[in-house]
């Protein structure tokens, strides 16, 4: 085989294994930032003019309940809606509580919702 085939050869080898996944090279924004939660969740629009929250980010240090409670506070104007509060909650965290949160089931997620709004 000459060696322009044998390249040809190669790059349909490595195209085919991106396009099925197979590259190990291959960027694949879920296998680094998994959601817990179905992606329609994020699709559900917010309020008409909602602005986006600044929230103090929680690491895994300190008091959650502290953080949940301060939470649910910035979020008043959509607290009535799990869709909401889904959407919103990992973006105030941070480091090891993001990494715990990417890694919840989401039957245990809604459980967990549901606790929350008791404390």
């Amino acid at each position: 085989m000459s060696p322009i085939n044998s390249e040809w050869e190669a790059m349909k080898i490595a195209l085919k294994n991106i396009q099925e996944g197979n590259d190990p090279k291959t960027f694949k924004f879920e296998n680094v930032c998994p959601y817990p939660f179905d992606r329609a969740i994020t699709m559900t629009p917010f309020p008409k003019h909602f602005e986006t929250l600044k929230f103090d980010k929680f690491r895994g240090k300190g008091d959650p309940v502290t953080h949940i409670k301060e939470f649910y506070m910035h979020c008043q104007e959509v607290a009535y809606d799990d869709f909401f509060l889904l959407c919103l909650f990992p973006k105030s965290l941070v480091g090891p509580a993001l990494e715990w949160f990417y890694r919840i089931p989401m039957a245990q997620l809604k459980f967990l919702l549901n606790c929350l709004r008791h404390l």
